[in-house]
């Protein structure tokens, strides 16, 4: 079954800060209760990224889908811009489903979340303490633990190098107001949060975004 899919921008609340998305919903649904599920992606990326084509394909084959901008990114609320914080981001998801589960077209019963990528962690957090969260489906999980981290960034030197970086950025920001800018993804520096080869995160199509633009020079706030 593939149904046309009707589109509506909303937004809900996450702790204060206002959130940006889109309900995805077979267009002949008109107000049938439906499944649901919250549709999040990959670490600063935005929905109209890869969250879209998930949440559209779902819609297709008959349930409601959500895809929001975390806060600190894109369309949504939330200073400084491009911070990259998982725990943030946990309590965004708990809030998309939140959203979800007052609506009368949802069935509360089942509400279900995919996360791309970093977002799998994000979304497993607020899964093994949400009962409301029904099912979880991960794509590319980015499941890291200290050893994967080490593996990933350099070793424990690495690491560190990255944590200073960052809890530096977040003492500035706290006592001055001013915004250092860690580098995302880079092929030539090796001070960036990931630095090599990264065909799918660093080519234009597929970079990391900015209030809603791709641009590969694109830089994530750092969450200390």
């Amino acid at each position: 079954m593939v149904s046309e899919v009707q589109v509506e921008k909303v937004t809900f609340d996450s702790d204060g800060v206002v959130l940006v998305g889109r309900l995805y919903r077979p267009a002949d649904a008109a107000e049938t209760r439906l499944p649901a599920v919250v549709v999040t992606g990959s670490w600063l990326t935005v929905k109209e990224q890869m969250p879209q084509v998930y949440a559209r394909r779902l819609a297709e084959q008959g349930f409601t889908a959500l895809d929001f901008d975390f806060t600190h990114y894109g369309e949504s609320g939330g200073e400084p811009r491009d911070l990259e914080s998982p725990s943030r981001k946990s309590r965004d998801i708990r809030a998309a489903v939140t959203f979800l589960a007052g609506r009368s077209d949802v069935d509360v019963q089942r509400i279900g979340a995919l996360g791309v990528c970093a977002s799998s962690g994000y979304t497993a957090v607020n899964a093994a303490g949400d009962a409301r969260v029904r099912s979880l489906a991960m794509v590319a999980p980015w499941l890291h633990d200290p050893e994967l981290v080490a593996l990933m960034y350099g070793g424990n030197e690495g690491v560190s190098q990255r944590l200073a970086a960052g809890f530096a950025a977040r003492a500035r920001y706290e006592s001055t107001g001013e915004i250092d800018y860690v580098a995302a993804v880079s092929t030539t520096d090796p001070s960036a949060a990931m630095s090599g080869d990264f065909p799918t995160t660093s080519t234009p199509l597929a970079a990391p975004c900015r209030n809603g633009r791709t641009d590969s020079r694109c830089r994530a706030g750092t969450s200390g």
